[in-house]
């Protein structure tokens, strides 16, 4: 029979490793946000980016647990993908604030350049934030003496000759 302490660790693991896939609501609403995502705190989530960042090395350098790495390492790149779009929004916010506007001669054109550059805007955010999560997932799961500088995918020239069958 298992002890209250091996479920709590069970419920422990299973509810943190879940609450990576519920960034993904926040994370798209602060994309769609086009005032500026003045309702979301950055000090707030500046700090809990901070909090998983030490989590995350608290797991790999004081305990060397590497599921422990993995679940804040991920929570990490959610909290900081919150954080840098809702600062780089604020930022463009600010700026486009800053400036004197004045009415353009066909307001058609003006809304298909500005839903064309929002489109690709998310785009380039979304494939930052989750080459940012992939780079944070492979560091945790590198070993801890070997880790690889750049990313953890083993390639044919890395294997040894008897490991590269069909390379």
């Amino acid at each position: 029979m298992t002890s209250a302490a091996e479920w709590m660790a069970w419920v422990y693991v299973i509810t943190n490793s879940v609450r990576v896939l519920f960034y993904a609501p926040q994370i798209r609403a602060v994309l769609k946000c086009e005032d500026g995502a003045k309702a979301l705190s950055i000090a707030t989530w500046s700090f809990w980016t901070f909090a998983n960042l030490t989590a995350t090395l608290y797991g790999g350098f004081v305990i060397h647990d590497s599921a422990f790495c993995a679940i804040f390492a991920g929570n990490l790149a959610c909290t900081a993908a919150v954080t840098l779009i809702a600062a780089r929004k604020r930022f463009l916010a600010h700026r486009l604030n800053s400036k004197e506007t004045v009415m353009p001669s066909n307001v058609e054109e003006l809304l298909e350049s500005a839903r064309q550059s929002r489109r690709n805007e998310m785009k380039r955010l979304f494939g930052v934030a989750v080459s940012a999560l992939a780079r944070m997932v492979n560091r945790a799961f590198a070993p801890v003496s070997t880790a690889p500088v750049g990313f953890w995918i083993p390639l044919a020239s890395h294997l040894d000759p008897e490991d590269r069958t069909g390379c």
